[in-house]
């Protein structure tokens, strides 16, 4: 073979390493990721109830149950021992948020809710300790 054709060996030989590194590191990365998927953790904080305030007057009173998508044991155990914290920095967040509402838009409403939930509760346990606020059931009861 002449010197012509050396670099289209070189680069099938680089190609050929490449696949071998990828399907040798392939199971790696697959285990990696049932790893993370069974380190999820959902830590249940229990009902809030939150009264409406229109005016000087309770309208209606809003129930969510609400629970805490985090990833690893030590996530978990760390969220699970400030959990008098964590309930209380949410009831905070809930009775300002409630104070605060005006869309009628409920979804989007529970979004924006969701969203300053975990920005709290990430600002007292540290950034990225909470992957996920989740809202598993809501009710509303109207007063008048």
């Amino acid at each position: 073979m002449g010197m012509k054709g050396w670099p289209v060996v070189r680069l099938a030989m680089v190609g050929l390493a490449l696949s071998v590194g990828l399907m040798m590191a392939l199971p790696a990365w697959a285990a990696d990721a049932e790893a993370d998927v069974s380190a999820i953790h959902f830590i249940k904080l229990g009902a809030f109830v939150i009264p409406e305030v229109n005016g000087n007057q309770v309208t209606r009173h809003i129930a969510l149950e609400i629970s805490l998508e985090v990833t690893g044991d030590e996530k978990k155990a760390e969220v699970e021992y400030m959990l008098p914290r964590v309930k209380d920095t949410i009831l905070r967040v809930l009775h300002k948020h409630m104070s605060r509402r005006r869309a009628p838009d409920a979804s989007q409403d529970l979004l924006k809710l969701k969203h300053k939930i975990r920005r709290a509760g990430n600002a007292l346990l540290g950034d990225g300790m909470i992957n996920e606020v989740l809202i598993e059931n809501t009710l509303e009861r109207k007063l008048l």
